[in-house]
């Protein structure tokens, strides 16, 4: 399509931002909720990305975007929970522009493809099981894992245009709860991971104006402990809250 006009060019780029900051709040906000039920769940792996946050970032400050070059073990993490549980299963329906013949199969002109994500996040893996949550597999040079970023957005020139702002938000929310807080069951098996494809129908009808996405991934409501690392993380907590206001 032509711009012909700066107005026009204006009304794109305003359109492509506010897609890439309201196509991204839910996927977001599920890949967040996800990887805290699962470090609740995992309290090993959860223990082993604070000790890389605490030599990395110290006691006296909140991470930031350039430590993650920084926390391989950390970024791993968001990595497995992109995979283990993807907030897109299906992906976004795409459509065919003309007849195509595929590993034997004939796809007449205009039919609706998907790309099947919890396929590509099952990936045949002899060493590992897909079921598990495992970070460890993504930090082998020696056996590389396809990454989650590769296929989590989409693919070729249809790619989620918000994509680096979701990863870097992702990156940023994790670590800072890892840091700063702990997070942990109720009780011994009381947490079990339970996922739908619908949000919460009582938070629809009592905001309107939000909408739901029946492709995205949630996990159903749970309890966990939420507990200040050290008093000396509850006054930074405060602190940074203080001076956001």
């Amino acid at each position: 399509m032509a711009v012909r006009h700066c107005s026009q060019l204006f009304t794109i780029i305003n359109a492509t931002l506010t897609v890439s900051f309201t196509g991204a709040t839910e996927t977001v906000g599920m890949t967040v909720l996800t990887c805290m039920m699962v470090m609740a769940l995992n309290l090993d792996k959860q223990r082993l990305a604070q000790e890389e946050i605490d030599r990395v970032v110290g006691g006296d400050r909140m991470p930031n975007i350039s430590d993650r070059a920084d926390l391989p073990y950390v970024d791993a993490v968001i990595k497995e929970t992109m995979r283990w549980q993807p907030a897109l299963p299906l992906g976004f329906p795409r459509a065919t522009t003309r007849d195509d013949d595929y590993n034997g199969y004939h796809i007449p002109k205009s039919t609706y493809v998907f790309a099947n994500t919890w396929y590509i996040s099952r990936e045949h893996n002899e060493k590992y099981d897909p079921d598990e949550f495992i970070p460890e597999q993504f930090l082998n040079p020696d056996e590389p894992v396809r990454d989650p970023w590769s296929y989590a957005f989409g693919f070729g020139r249809r790619v989620c245009p918000g994509r680096y702002l979701a990863e870097d938000t992702v990156f940023i929310l994790i670590v800072t709860i890892l840091a700063m807080f702990k997070l942990e069951p109720l009780a011994e098996g009381e947490l079990t991971p339970k996922f739908t494809l619908t949000i919460i129908w009582s938070v629809i009808i009592s905001i309107p104006v939000i909408f739901t996405d029946p492709r995205i991934s949630y996990p159903k409501p749970f309890k966990c402990r939420i507990i200040p690392r050290s008093e000396a993380k509850a006054r930074l907590i405060l602190s940074k809250s203080m001076s956001a206001i």
